[in-house]
């Protein structure tokens, strides 16, 4: 699919694609039974001890009350993709070691996964192709079933 050079923004996917999608799958931004904290602060130890650590952010903190559950979302644009941008699954099993959340999510307009973090390590769980960015309801469905797999774990 051919998408206009907007997709190509990080922030435009956020608002047009990840905001949609949370809202579609019943995760409002503030709610009795949700919350989204964007920019969430992340401290990296850094390897060289003499240095202080390193604050970073992953683009979403999400708390689910209704399922119990808590995750980071992790958002690249259509010219960072996600199969051709390694450096993304690296990123998130950083994000999820050091905050100590359980489970991630990396999107781009092409492509959602899930990941749980595992015997120090994420593991891919599920992946969905998106085929068209716009179109959310499929999207949020595949989100909304996987919340529910994960419920207890």
């Amino acid at each position: 699919m051919l998408l206009s050079s907007d997709w190509n923004n990080e922030a435009y996917v956020s608002l047009h694609l990840v905001q949609e999608i949370l809202e579609e799958a019943g995760l409002s931004k503030m709610s009795d039974f949700s919350h989204w904290y964007p920019q969430f602060s992340i401290t990296i130890p850094k390897a060289d001890k003499k240095n202080s650590p390193t604050p970073s952010t992953a683009d979403f903190f999400i708390e689910d009350r209704r399922r119990n559950i808590n995750f980071l979302i992790e958002v690249k644009s259509a010219n960072k993709r996600i199969d051709n941008n390694s450096s993304a699954r690296f990123q998130l099993d950083m994000y999820l070691r050091y905050s100590k959340v359980k489970f991630g999510i990396l999107i781009d307009p092409f492509l959602i996964e899930a990941y749980e973090f595992i015997r120090g390590r994420a593991k891919l769980q599920e992946r969905f192709e998106i085929k068209n960015p716009t179109e959310v309801k499929p999207i949020a469905t595949f989100l909304k079933t996987f919340l529910d797999s994960i419920i207890g774990k």
